[in-house]
């Protein structure tokens, strides 16, 4: 099969930020992929640093944004209402390839975005949010947190509605992103950075550093 990243020794930096975003909207698509499961990282109230890892859902290369759902009940959605900053990372095994991206979440309770994001929604995905307590809750002992009559099977499409209410929807709008590529030959790494522009739509700028 030979080295699935032989590919990469050509690459220059516009190649490398275009691979990096397709990538990602790879990784959303499939749960095969390397990305499909990244860790997304917050600042809590307290000052302390919270990382948790979560499913990609959706990406946009054009609006520069990476999109995955949370239960509305999760401290996490306080911490990122209260401090948006965010910072995400991904890592490929198979290509030795780690993307680190940073910017802006945005929490969505409600809308067109939520709405569209609900009905993609697997059924049943949709458990979790039917959960009875909020998560995080303490408990006495270990109990899944579903309702009694969805412990043991998943629910039914129309008794997963009820979880619509516990649903939301964390929008990244990213203005950093860096490249990691592990090589025997020398590893490749470069950083770039969004330009907002008053004439147009903006750019990335950036390239080549230091592995």
């Amino acid at each position: 099969m030979g080295n699935p990243g032989e590919h990469y020794q050509g690459y220059g930096p516009q190649a490398w930020l275009a691979h990096a975003w397709s990538s990602l909207a790879r990784g959303a698509l499939s749960a095969r992929h390397g990305f499909h499961v990244g860790q997304l990282a917050s600042v809590a109230s307290d000052g302390e640093p919270r990382v948790r890892t979560v499913v990609l859902r959706e990406v946009s290369s054009e609006a520069r944004q990476l999109i995955c759902h949370t239960d509305r009940r999760a401290g996490k959605c306080a911490e990122l209402m209260a401090r948006p900053r965010v910072g995400w990372h991904f890592y490929d095994a198979r290509h030795k390839l780690q993307l680190r991206l940073q910017g802006d979440a945005n929490v969505h309770l409600d809308g067109p975005l939520w709405r569209r994001r609900w009905q993609a929604s697997a059924v049943g995905s949709r458990r979790c949010y039917l959960a009875v307590d909020a998560p995080g809750t303490p408990q006495a002992a270990w109990d899944s947190g579903f309702p009694a009559a969805l412990r043991d099977r998943r629910p039914e499409a129309a008794e997963s509605e009820a979880g619509q209410v516990n649903f939301a929807v964390v929008v990244c709008e990213i203005d950093r992103l860096e490249v990691l590529w592990l090589s025997a030959q020398g590893h490749r790494r470069l950083r770039f950075t969004w330009v907002p522009s008053t004439e147009g739509p903006g750019r990335w700028d950036g390239g080549w550093v230091t592995p």
